[in-house]
């Protein structure tokens, strides 16, 4: 165990404070196991290093100092915000992990052009009850609210389900102040040349390519201390309501207490199959109709739907999501005003029933015949115009449920909890693990999930991971539908004595590096730097470009970088060697 030495304790208080320096073992160790930690080692470890310390830095001055400090000496640092994934932890013991928490102030909000200037400890949610009343909504990651917005335009990569209305979150990055590795501090973008932040540096390359580039450089380049934010339009609520705050409801309170506003629905369809989805998926995208649109395949729209684990017991074990919603799309539509989102919700039941699928019951509980006879349609009727015939009855009978504002509400806040995060639910670091990541066509992500599918099938049998009936992948469109994203969502089985959960994982892990090897799909197993030698060759070279930027920008190793650039810290080969 590394522990700082008394004149590097003494130098750091100067810098931070007494109050901002942390070297108690205990403290350091709850630094030390994150989400996604067995993803560094094949699924053989739970921990990762402890760090020398932890400091709470107030102010970009203060990082600078740090980081001054660490080029003066062995001592490296590894900046971290909310602490999501793994990307964030150290991963050397001579690291200074640096946790942001003290740097959350939402420095600008310009509503008339829809932009935002934050540091880096502001969460979604926080800049959301700030944005909302000004009609504006910044891009949410699938952590959800409690995600940085800053690290995840500038650091790493993560997807939401506002990305058909706010896009996808590193391409609304328009600036940031950056500490580098060796202690300097630019701005990059307008900032740059004391014009505002309400730009990039124009057009052709520029620094933001170096710093973000597809995954960017979790840590491993420095620390942003500072970004420049593009939102997108909000034309809903404009308080989120706190009743958001009960751990029960799970959603915001005007959901699940107020009326919806006229121009705003939801909407959750099902289809056939995954080709009928697609093809409507691609047809409401180019006509702009979702705000919000995410495929929660059915063990995760029981998590969502359910209110604690007796009632997604209860849902699970049913049978009916399965069967009924295996191909389910959740939608949230917002129109400027009632009459465009009427139209909106037209066009899209109209293209929904084209491609054969059907428009969910406005009550959470119909009667159990519908579901029967859905599954009937989707399962058991192949004439085509038997199947139009069928189709439009069932729609008919469920149009004509009686319901009541109260009950339409609970369904609307049902399938809001298909759109929000549920994984991220589970814990950290329970239970949960996620493969793939596919940002590319929805055609590429559907490819990629049922490569997963196959490799996934063997380890649920052998007791390594949860029956969640295989399918969990889960994704959503940005940019007209021309983009889509998908994941690949499964439990670990942590109950087994005999380590099959930590056995399946490993396995998966491997399983799932052949596949985007094979198949030449972009995901998260790229996104830590153990394995840029393998997949460098594949995506031009960038593991060669990393290691030459990382050496360029950062020569006497002043950050932990192997997430990044997969290099052996040298600071940390001569403590060991």
């Amino acid at each position: 165990m590394y522990n700082l030495t008394a004149e590097q304790k003494k130098k750091l208080t100067e810098i931070v404070g007494a109050e901002n320096i942390a070297t108690q073992p205990w403290l350091r160790d709850t630094y030390g196991i994150w989400f996604a930690s067995p993803s560094t080692e094949d699924g053989n470890i739970e921990w990762m290093a402890r760090p020398a310390a932890i400091l709470t830095p107030e102010t970009t001055e203060q990082v600078q100092a740090i980081t001054q400090y660490c080029n003066e000496t062995d001592l490296m640092l590894h900046p971290t915000s909310t602490g999501q994934i793994v990307a964030g932890a150290a991963t050397t013991e001579r690291t200074l992990l640096l946790d942001l928490c003290k740097m959350n102030t939402i420095v600008e909000l310009n509503a008339d052009n829809m932009t935002t200037v934050v540091e880096p400890f502001v969460r979604s949610l926080d800049l959301q009850l700030e944005s909302w009343p000004k009609e504006c909504n910044p891009y949410v990651i699938s952590v959800g609210a409690v995600g940085s917005t800053l690290a995840a335009a500038t650091s790493h990569t993560g997807y939401g389900q506002y990305g058909p209305s706010c896009g996808y979150g590193p391409r609304t990055l328009l600036g940031v102040e950056w500490v580098m590795p060796d202690g300097d501090v630019i701005q990059i973008g307008s900032a740059g040349q004391k014009s505002g932040w309400f730009t990039t540096a124009g057009p052709g390359p520029d620094l933001l390519g170096v710093i973000r580039g597809f995954n960017g450089a979790m840590g491993g380049l420095g620390t942003y201390t500072k970004a420049a934010i593009k939102m997108g339009p909000w034309y809903g609520p404009k308080a989120i309501g706190d009743e958001n705050l009960s751990f029960e409801c799970k959603m915001p309170g005007f959901i699940m207490h107020g009326k919806l506003p006229g121009n705003m629905a939801f909407r959750a369809v099902s289809f056939p199959t995954m080709e009928a989805y697609t093809e409507a998926h691609y047809r409401v995208n180019e006509e702009y109709i979702p705000y919000a649109e995410k495929r929660p395949p059915a063990f995760l729209q029981s998590l969502g739907a359910s209110k604690n684990s007796f009632e997604h017991v209860k849902l699970w074990e049913s049978g009916y999501l399965q069967k009924v919603n295996r191909y389910l799309m959740s939608v949230m539509i917002i129109g400027a005003n009632k009459e465009e989102c009427e139209w909106k919700e037209k066009a899209f039941d109209q293209i929904v029933f084209e491609e054969g699928g059907i428009r969910m019951p406005k009550v959470l509980r119909a009667h159990p015949d519908i579901y029967d006879d859905i599954v009937r349609l989707f399962h058991d009727t192949p004439d085509k115009g038997e199947y139009k015939k069928l189709q439009q009855d069932i729609q008919e009978r469920i149009d004509a449920i009686p319901y009541d504002e109260a009950s339409h509400m609970a369904a609307s806040a049902s399938i809001s909890g298909t759109l929000r995060n549920v994984d991220i639910g589970m814990g950290r670091p329970g239970a949960l693990f996620t493969l793939g990541g596919n940002l590319d066509t929805w055609d590429a992500g559907i490819a990629m999930n049922e490569a997963t599918v196959k490799m996934k099938t063997p380890l649920v049998q052998q007791g390594g991971i949860l029956d969640d009936d295989i399918d969990t992948g889960c994704g959503n469109p940005y940019e007209g539908g021309h983009l889509g994203y998908s994941e690949n969502i499964f439990f670990i089985n942590r109950n087994d004595a005999t380590g099959s959960g930590a056995r399946a994982l490993a396995q998966a892990t491997g399983g799932n590096a052949e596949n985007e090897l094979k198949e030449g799909f972009s995901s998260f197993t790229i996104s830590f730097g153990m394995n840029n030698e393998r997949f460098g060759p594949l995506e031009y070279d960038y593991h060669i470009w990393t290691k030459r930027i990382k050496k360029l920008l950062d020569p006497n190793d002043s950050c932990d970088s192997t997430t990044y650039s997969g290099l052996p810290n040298h600071k940390e080969v001569e403590m060991n060697g």
